[in-house]
Protein backbone atom coordinates (compact mmCIF):
# COMPACT_ATOMS: atom_id res chain seq x y z
CA UNK A 1 0.00 0.00 0.00
CA UNK A 2 0.89 3.92 -1.07
CA UNK A 3 2.11 5.20 2.67
CA UNK A 4 2.32 9.66 2.76
CA UNK A 5 0.45 12.39 3.25
CA UNK A 6 -0.28 14.83 0.66
CA UNK A 7 -1.70 18.07 2.16
CA UNK A 8 -1.68 21.77 0.21
CA UNK A 9 -1.19 24.85 2.04
CA UNK A 10 -2.16 28.20 0.51
CA UNK A 11 -3.91 31.69 1.02
CA UNK A 12 -1.55 32.39 3.78
CA UNK A 13 -3.03 35.16 6.23
CA UNK A 14 -0.54 36.79 9.42
CA UNK A 15 -3.13 38.06 11.76
CA UNK A 16 -1.36 40.73 13.93
CA UNK A 17 -2.97 40.69 17.69
CA UNK A 18 -0.60 40.65 20.38
CA UNK A 19 0.13 37.19 22.09
CA UNK A 20 -2.69 35.65 20.41
CA UNK A 21 -0.43 36.71 16.93
CA UNK A 22 -1.01 33.74 14.38
CA UNK A 23 -0.20 32.61 10.76
CA UNK A 24 -3.19 30.64 9.28
CA UNK A 25 -3.38 28.96 6.03
CA UNK A 26 -6.13 27.02 3.88
CA UNK A 27 -5.52 23.16 4.19
CA UNK A 28 -6.94 20.19 1.66
CA UNK A 29 -5.55 17.01 1.43
CA UNK A 30 -5.80 14.77 -0.84
CA UNK A 31 -5.01 10.81 -1.81
CA UNK A 32 -4.04 9.20 1.80
CA UNK A 33 -4.71 12.35 3.17
CA UNK A 34 -8.23 12.58 3.13
CA UNK A 35 -8.60 16.06 4.80
CA UNK A 36 -11.91 18.78 3.45
CA UNK A 37 -10.75 22.23 2.43
CA UNK A 38 -10.34 24.65 5.36
CA UNK A 39 -8.49 27.45 7.15
CA UNK A 40 -6.23 26.31 9.86
CA UNK A 41 -3.94 28.06 12.57
CA UNK A 42 -0.84 26.76 11.10
CA UNK A 43 1.68 28.68 13.87
CA UNK A 44 1.48 31.33 16.64
CA UNK A 45 3.86 34.27 16.46
CA UNK A 46 5.84 36.14 18.93
CA UNK A 47 5.78 39.63 18.61
CA UNK A 48 7.15 40.78 21.53
CA UNK A 49 9.84 42.60 20.09
CA UNK A 50 9.42 46.02 19.05
CA UNK A 51 8.65 46.71 15.23
CA UNK A 52 11.92 47.45 13.57
CA UNK A 53 9.90 50.48 11.88
CA UNK A 54 6.41 52.20 11.75
CA UNK A 55 5.46 54.72 8.48
CA UNK A 56 1.52 55.49 9.18
CA UNK A 57 0.03 51.99 9.53
CA UNK A 58 2.41 50.11 8.28
CA UNK A 59 4.64 48.07 10.70
CA UNK A 60 7.54 46.43 9.82
CA UNK A 61 8.91 43.57 12.04
CA UNK A 62 12.35 41.74 11.74
CA UNK A 63 12.79 38.35 12.59
CA UNK A 64 9.37 36.85 14.13
CA UNK A 65 9.39 33.53 16.43
CA UNK A 66 6.74 31.07 15.49
CA UNK A 67 6.20 28.01 17.31
CA UNK A 68 2.97 25.33 16.28
CA UNK A 69 -0.29 26.30 17.12
CA UNK A 70 -2.01 24.24 19.99
CA UNK A 71 -4.68 22.59 18.75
Amino acid sequence: PEHGINLTASDPEVEINGAASRLILRMEGSGNSAMPSQRVAFATLDLSGQPTKVEGDTYTYGLVRAGVAPR
